[in-house]
C-alpha cells in the first residue's frame, strides 16, 4: 500500500520531502465516524484526485486500515474489519464498513449473469440487515486469498442455502475464485464446472473452468468446452481467443498465431492479441520475420509505449531480428515503465538476447542464468525461452562453427 504511494510521490522527479511539505500544507480533510465505528477521511490536495484513508483505534492507537490511491480503491480490506465487528456483535460498525465498501463498488450490467463485482448484490448501502446477512456480504468482499478455513465454511454453507439459483450461482463463482487464489486446483474443477452448467453462456464461468483446465493439465476438458462454446455463442471472442490459448499450451504456437491471426485480419484484435502474436514468433525456429515486428510496433502504438509487457515484447523481437540499439532502447523504457532500478527476469531475456546478437555467449548465459523460474508455468515464457537459449548456446560453445568465430 505505501510502496504505491512512494512510488506515486516519485514520479513527481521531486524530493520526496519536498513533495511531502507540499502537498501536506494544501491537502484539505473530510472526517467521518467515531472511535466505535471507525473513521473515513477523504483528503484532497490541488490537482489530484480525492484519496480516501480508512483508520481505526485498535488497543488505544489509531492504525492505517486502508488507503485508496489516485483512484484505486481497496474497500476488500474492509471486509476482514466487518467480521470482526460482526463477532464482537458491533453490528452498527459492521454496517457501516459495509457501506464505505459499498460506496466504491458498484453492479455492472451486461449480458453475462455473472459478470462485474459479486458484492453489490450481496448489499445495498444503508440495508438494514442481522448479523447472517452482514456475514455473507463481508465474506464475499473478502480477498480470495484470506477466504480460507471458518470463513470458506461460511460461505460454502451459505452457497448451498442460497434461495436464488443466481445468488447461488455468484457464491459460487467466489468460491471459485478463492480456490483459484489459493492454487487449490483440484477443489475449484468441481465448482467452476458446476457454473458452466448453470450458466452455459457466461463467459466468467467459462473463464474459471479454463483456469482449472489449464493448471491440471486437461487440455480435452478444456478443447471440449470452447468447442460447445462456439457451437453455443459463434461470434463470442472469448472463445476464440481460449482456443489460441488452449493451441499454445498443447505446443502448437503456429496453430495458435494462426488463430490469432484470424482476429487480427478481421479487426477484432486488442493489443493482447497482437502481443501474443508478436511474442510466440520467438518460439518458432528461424529468423524473426517482418509481420512480427510490425504487429508488435502496432501493439506498442496501441498502448503509447506505456505498456511492460507490449515494450518487452518489441524489444525482444528486435533482439532476435538483430536490431540490438533498437531492442535496448526498448527494453530501457520497459524497464522505466515499472520505474524499476534493475532488470526483472523478464528483461534480462531480452538483454540475453542483445548478447547472443554480438556474439557474446558468456554474457547472455549470465543474464539467463539470473532468471528466476515463475511459480506458475505457462507456454512460451521469457523463462522457458532462455532455457531452450542456454542449451542452444552450450552446444554452440562446443561447435567447430563456434570455434571458428
Amino acid at each position: 500500500m505505501m510502496s504505491k504511494l512512494k512510488l506515486q510521490l516519485g514520479n513527481s522527479g521531486l524530493p520526496l520531502v519536498t513533495v511531502a511539505d507540499m502537498a501536506v500544507s494544501n491537502m484539505r480533510y473530510t472526517v467521518d465516524g467515531d472511535d466505535s465505528l471507525g473513521y473515513k477521511i477523504i483528503i484532497e490536495s490541488p490537482g489530484a484526485a480525492a484519496q480516501d484513508a480508512y483508520v481505526v483505534r485498535d488497543d488505544g492507537r489509531y492504525k492505517m486500515a486502508a488507503f485508496s490511491v489516485s483512484g484505486e480503491t481497496v474497500p476488500e480490506e474492509l471486509a476482514s474489519l466487518a467480521l470482526r465487528e460482526i463477532e464482537k456483535d458491533n453490528l452498527a460498525a459492521a454496517r457501516k464498513w459495509l457501506d464505505r465498501a459499498r460506496e466504491k463498488i458498484h453492479a455492472s450490467g451486461g449480458d453475462d449473469p455473472l459478470a462485474g463485482q459479486p458484492f453489490p448484490y450481496f448489499w445495498t448501502k444503508g440495508q438494514d440487515a442481522d448479523a447472517s446477512a452482514m456475514r455473507i456480504a463481508s465474506l464475499v468482499l473478502l480477498p480470495s486469498k484470506e477466504l480460507k478455513g471458518t470463513y470458506l465454511t461460511a460461505l460454502n454453507q451459505a452457497r448451498l442455502a442460497a434461495k436464488t439459483e443466481l445468488d447461488r450461482g455468484r457464491l459460487t463463482m467466489v468460491l471459485a475464485h478463492a480456490y483459484s487464489a489459493q492454487e487449490r486446483w483440484m477443489e475449484m474443477l468441481p465448482v467452476a464446472e458446476e457454473l458452466t452448467k448453470a450458466f452455459p453462456t457466461s463467459v466468467r464461468a467459462f473463464d474459471l473452468a479454463v483456469t482449472a483446465y489449464s493448471r491440471l493439465s486437461r487440455f480435452d476438458d478444456w478443447d471440449r468446452l470452447v468447442k460447445a462454446g462456439i457451437d453455443k455463442q459463434p461470434d463470442e471472442l472469448a472463445y476464440s481467443r481460449s482456443l489460441a490459448q488452449l493451441a499454445a499450451y498443447r505446443g502448437e504456437f503456429e496453430k495458435s498465431r494462426e488463430i490469432t491471426k484470424g482476429l487480427i485480419d478481421k479487426g477484432q484484435a486488442t493489443a493482447s492479441d497482437l502481443n501474443l502474436y508478436a511474442w510466440y514468433a520467438l518460439v518458432l525456429p528461424g529468423p524473426i520475420e517482418q509481420d512480427a515486428i510490425d504487429t508488435a510496433v502496432r501493439a506498442n502504438d496501441l498502448t503509447k509505449n506505456a505498456n511492460f509487457a507490449i515494450l518487452h515484447t518489441l524489444g525482444c523481437v528486435y533482439a532476435q531480428a538483430g536490431k540490438g540499439s533498437q531492442a535496448r532502447e526498448l527494453l530501457l523504457k520497459a524497464m522505466d515503465s515499472l520505474k524499476l532500478d534493475e532488470p526483472n527476469s523478464e528483461l534480462w531475456f531480452g538483454f540475453g538476447l542483445i548478447a547472443e546478437q554480438y556474439g557474446e555467449y558468456e554474457a547472455a548465459a549470465s543474464m539467463y542464468s539470473r532468471m528466476e523460474k515463475p511459480k506458475v508455468e505457462y507456454p512460451g515464457t521469457s523463462y522457458v525461452l532462455a532455457q531452450q537459449h542456454l542449451g542452444a548456446h552450450n552446444l554452440a560453445k562446443d561447435s567447430p562453427k563456434s570455434a571458428s568465430r
